[in-house]
């Protein structure tokens, strides 16, 4: 995200400051501006946009960053405003206030979505949760339940755990099987059982 920042920074920066291109919708007037800040606006809102749905960060750090990528484009249009001596009501009304608002939408859109997706992970871990235990991933599957990798919390240590699936949690034949399975399993003392 940082070297595309500064591709598109650096395209925005030799359009205004080498080929001198402001000069020619400044020119022909607020419409033509607005409509040069609009197409310089585009990038710079789908690269914050997709930072902040993309890369999974807190509300916060994702805040931080699009901040300084929307900051970006508005400092090089308004030093090239300044440089070229343009830097009038019509030029501050049609091209900088109007890439400031989309700044502000991109950065408020990404800052949402990483909201959004910082409480969504955290659901997640959430119901990956058993009592002490963080089930991580799946390792098989039999007749009547599921195993699962998992680790305890305060121990860390990794584990198995067995789980009854959803379907026979409710049918009590299933779930005194699976006690008196567990029952059994805990007799076993020998170094060399799982």
């Amino acid at each position: 995200f940082g070297i595309m920042l500064a591709e598109i920074s650096l395209g925005l920066f030799s359009d205004l400051f080498v080929d001198q291109e402001l000069r020619e919708p400044f020119t022909q007037g607020e419409h033509a501006l607005f409509h040069y800040g609009s197409s310089w606006s585009l990038p710079f809102f789908a690269l914050i946009v997709s930072y902040g749905t993309l890369i999974p960060s807190t509300w916060l750090r994702c805040s931080r960053i699009v901040t300084v990528m929307a900051i970006v484009p508005l400092i090089i249009v308004l030093a090239a405003g300044v440089w070229e001596g343009i830097f009038t009501t019509s030029f501050v009304q049609s091209l900088l206030v109007q890439m400031t608002i989309w700044m502000i939408a991109a950065a408020a859109i990404a800052v949402f979505g990483a909201s959004r997706i910082e409480v969504l992970l955290e659901a997640v871990s959430q119901a990956r949760r058993l009592g002490q235990y963080q089930l991580k991933e799946p390792l098989g599957s039999g007749g009547m339940g599921e195993v699962f990798l998992a680790e305890h919390m305060l121990l860390r240590r990794p584990c198995a755990i067995k789980v009854i699936r959803p379907e026979f949690a409710g049918d009590p034949s299933v779930l005194r099987r699976f006690e008196h399975e567990v029952q059994v399993t805990a007799t076993l003392t020998h170094p060399n059982t799982v």
